[in-house]
This record gives structure tokens, C-alpha cells and sequence, in this order.
């Protein structure tokens, strides 16, 4: 609990206490004490309104795509995984449709999480959401007020204005009166361009992904009626009886790549399940929570920060695959300055000789291999698969795999810059609150690259100018190597 004095003309229409807790009213002044702070209602485009999404969705296929929650990632909304709904309902909602540079907030569930719309699409949200209209015409840099919205000061403001005990939610009304910090356009502008170039990043990456598929992928098609049992030959037959293993779609998968010079795991790579202690509890750890389903992305985190106390796996450089069904598709490619770091017992690291790292991790990745481990996985509450099961799995091959291969290191190393350049984006935001750098700063760097440079040596992994801490961006050459790759690939 707390206590808040607070003086009647600092009371506005909110009786319940937490609107006036310690950290809500401490953000008050600070924004008072900037006096360029402005609800958000007067900032969006005047000709479109803040509003929620739709309700009671007719989930049909279509073009027409429903953006719910779990489709804004890393503060873009991304359309691949979008559901889909009828044409009539699309027509029917205008309102909550979706323009270019529009940000889009959750109300519901992950309160606060704000994402912008960088790409066209013809997408409504959904009724957990709300649309902030910032596309065509809006003078505010949308970027910016993701990087806000996304901060620790935003999170406050969310707070503040929720309503509801069981399960928090926030009213468009409420959303309306939040406070945003308006500094110069130009320093707004430097902040966003942060949130770009992570853009840019991660639109480069999944490039190299795609490319990767296209060059190496072989699509065999699955049988519309699968059969009931499967008619083998004896030669065929070893001393693993699983009936997993003669599954007709796996069989299908494993002749069709035999015929296309296609190889088994095991002549290439070995299968490692070394275990170790936590040496300390700044020690780097991999979850299966910390890897993508769909990309290269990693997430590390501490031992610490894990809770774990035990024996984890000790990861070795290349690629790590989950043993667990329906996790299987969790593929890490461990990156070489990781390489002794803990993981999940549920990993399984492969260890490749003569085909590049970043490959194996792409074959690993690609649904031929689901197609053929999720058959054997064997258990009846936590179905797994075994070392000898990955050993045996065929996968494509290709006779650039080195090049193929550092394509993928290249996008997980995109994706790792990304993630730093939003919180580069959100820790500034915070620096300004907290006047620890100002809108002149921020304007100089916006128009020089060497005091952008000078500012981003400034910031560490626990904010700007802290003594001690690590630097956020260890290599900045590196980063502007991505950053540069990035833009070319964009021209071409």
C-alpha cells in the first residue's frame, strides 16, 4: 500500500487511489516540469477518432486481415500470422480499419504493448485493441509515440488509468486523456528513426529467411486421405519398432529428399547433451521461451532472471533443437561468443562437420524435418524425440551452404540489433523525461552522425550515462555494418 497527498487542484475526475500512486503523481511533475506534455487525443489525425475493434469476428479466408494481439511483435504490427475475416464484416468496419503509420495498443490482456503499422494491408484490429489514427496527416512522429507508449513512463500512464481488479482494462476515453512528452519534431524525429532502422533490420532478415527457403526448401506435397497403415518392405524394418517411424507422410518426405541428394543428420553432425551447473547468476540462459517458433530471433536472459538453479543444458556453437512435441520447431542457432552458455534440458545441440552452422540450423528449421520427427516423438504426457531420431532425420542439401548459412547468422544478428535499437529508442524517451539529455541533444544527433554516434555511446543496458554497466551497443561498427547491408538490400 501507499500513501499520496496530493493538492485539490492535482485531483481531476479519478477517485480510485492508484491514480494517484507515487510513481503516477512523481510522473506528473516531470511532465509539468517539461511543459510540453499534451493528451493524446489532440495529437492523433483530427479526422479519424481513436476507437476499439471488432467484435464477434466471422473468421472466414480472405485478404481481410484481423491483427489481434499476438500480432504486434517488437512494436510492429506483423501481418503473416494474422487470421482472416469475410469481406461484409471488413466493409462494415471502417473505423477500426488500418493505415500506414497507424499505432495500434492493447486494452486487454497485455495491457499498454503499442505497435505501429509499418507495411499496407487491409487489416482491422481487434476488440482487446485500439487504434490510434497517426497515419496520413498527423505531425507527431508515430515512432516516437510507440518508443513512449512502450517506456517505463508509458507503462505508468496505462497504469494509472486502467479500471478493473480480476483482469485490467482501459476505456478509450481514459486512452484518450494519457499525457504524451512532445519534444521538437526533430528530436521526435531521432528517436523514431531508432524504431525504423529496427524495422529495416528485421525486414532485411526476413528476406534472408526467405531466401534461404526458396533456394534450399523442397515442397512434397502431404496426401489429401493419408492411409490408415503403412506397407513396408523388410530391408526397411530395424530394431526401433515405433510405428512413428513408417508413418506414410514420413516415409513420403524421407524417400522424396533421398531422390533429391538429400542427407541424413547423422553423416554430417553429432548430437551433444552435455550438461553443467549455473556458474553464476549473471550466466547466460536460453529458455525455449526465449526462442523463435517462426525466425532465427533469439532471447537470452540470466540464470537469474531464469529461476534456474539445477543442471541445464551447456550449449555449444551451432544449432539447438528441442526435443519436446509440440516444441520441436524451437531451432536456436547459437551464435560462436555464446558457446558455454546454459539452455534448456529440453535442447538438443548438433554439432556440424563441413556444413557451415547457420545451414544446419536453417534445415533443421524447415517443415520437411517437423514432418519427419513429429511421427516418432514418443511419450504419453510430453511426447520427446531422441538423439538418434534428429540423427536420422534427411534433410536438403546445397552446394553453397557455407554462403546459405551466413545469410542466417547475418538475420539473427539483424534481429538481435533490432531489439537493441527499440530499447535504445525507449531508453532515450526515458533520459528526456528524466533530463539527462535534452531536446538540443536530440536534435544535434537527428542532424549529425557523430553526435548520434556520441550519444549512442552513452547508453548501457541499464539506461544512459550509468557508471559501470555494460554498453547497449558493444560494437557500433558492427551496427552500422547491419544497418547499411540493410538498406542496400532495400534498394536492389
Amino acid at each position: 500500500m501507499f500513501t499520496t497527498r496530493t493538492s485539490a487542484d492535482g485531483m481531476g475526475n479519478r477517485l480510485d487511489p492508484h491514480h494517484y500512486s507515487p510513481a503516477a503523481v512523481s510522473l506528473d511533475r516531470a511532465l509539468a516540469d517539461l511543459g510540453n506534455a499534451t493528451p493524446l487525443h489532440k495529437i492523433v489525425n483530427p479526422a479519424r477518432k481513436i476507437t476499439n475493434g471488432v467484435r464477434g469476428p466471422e473468421l472466414r479466408t480472405s485478404e481481410y486481415k484481423l491483427v489481434r494481439l499476438q500480432d504486434c511483435q517488437d512494436w510492429e504490427v506483423v501481418f503473416g500470422g494474422c487470421l482472416t475475416i469475410s469481406g461484409e464484416q471488413f466493409a462494415e468496419n471502417r473505423r477500426c480499419r488500418l493505415q500506414l503509420d497507424d499505432v495500434v495498443v492493447a486494452i486487454g490482456g497485455y495491457l499498454g504493448n503499442a505497435a505501429v503499422v509499418s507495411r499496407p494491408a487491409k487489416a482491422v484490429i481487434g476488440q482487446h485493441s485500439a487504434l490510434l489514427p497517426f497515419g496520413h496527416g498527423s505531425r507527431n512522429d508515430p515512432r516516437y509515440i510507440v518508443a513512449y507508449l512502450n517506456s517505463m513512463y508509458g507503462a505508468i500512464q496505462f497504469s494509472r488509468w486502467s479500471r478493473g481488479t480480476v483482469q485490467a482494462g482501459l476505456n478509450l476515453e481514459d486512452i484518450a486523456d494519457i499525457g504524451i512528452p512532445l519534444p521538437d519534431p526533430d528530436a521526435q524525429a531521432y528517436i523514431g528513426n531508432k524504431v525504423r532502422q529496427a524495422e529495416a533490420l528485421r525486414t532485411a532478415a526476413r528476406a534472408r529467411e526467405r531466401r534461404f527457403r526458396e533456394e534450399v526448401a523442397v515442397d512434397i506435397p502431404r496426401d489429401a486421405r493419408p492411409a490408415q497403415f503403412t506397407r513396408i518392405a523388410p530391408d526397411r524394418i530395424g530394431s526401433d519398432l515405433n510405428p512413428g517411424r513408417h508413418d506414410p507422410d514420413r516415409l513420403s518426405v524421407v524417400d522424396h529428399l533421398t531422390a533429391e541428394r538429400g542427407q541424413r543428420v547423422g553423416e554430417f553432425a553429432t548430437v551433444s547433451t552435455t550438461t553443467a551447473e549455473p556458474a553464476s547468476a549473471s550466466q547466460a540462459y536460453l529458455g525455449l521461451d526465449g526462442i523463435s517458433s517462426d525466425c532465427v530471433d533469439l532471447s537470452f536472459n540470466t540464470v537469474e532472471e531464469a529461476g534456474i538453479a539445477g543442471t541445464s543444458r551447456r550449449l555449444e556453437a551451432g544449432a539447438a533443437i528441442s526435443k519436446l512435441r509440440p516444441y520441436l520447431n524451437k531451432v536456436a542457432l547459437v551464435p560462436a561468443e555464446l558457446a558455454g552458455a546454459l539452455g534448456s534440458t529440453e535442447l538438443l545441440c548438433v554439432a556440424a562437420n563441413g556444413i557451415h552452422v547457420g545451414f544446419v540450423y536453417g534445415v533443421l528449421k524447415l517443415d520437411t524435418t517437423m514432418r519427419q520427427l513429429n511421427p516418432v516423438a514418443t511419450g504419453a504426457t510430453h511426447p520427446r524425440v531422441s538423439s538418434s531420431d534428429v540423427l536420422d532425420v534427411v534433410v536438403p542439401m546445397h552446394d553453397d551452404h557455407e554462403n546459405l548459412g551466413r545469410s542466417l547468422e547475418t538475420a539473427q544478428r539483424a534481429y538481435s540489433a533490432a531489439r537493441l535499437l527499440t530499447q535504445a529508442a525507449r531508453l532515450f524517451v526515458e533520459a528526456i523525461i528524466e533530463q539527462k539529455v535534452s531536446e538540443a541533444d536530440l536534435v544535434a544527433a537527428h542532424k549529425s552522425p557523430e553526435a548520434d554516434r556520441a550519444l549512442m555511446e552513452r547508453l548501457t543496458a541499464d539506461g544512459i550515462d550509468m557508471p559501470g554497466a555494460n554498453p547497449l551497443f558493444p560494437d557500433l561498427d558492427r551496427l552500422e555494418e547491419l544497418l547499411n547491408e540493410a538498406q542496400s538490400e532495400e534498394t536492389e
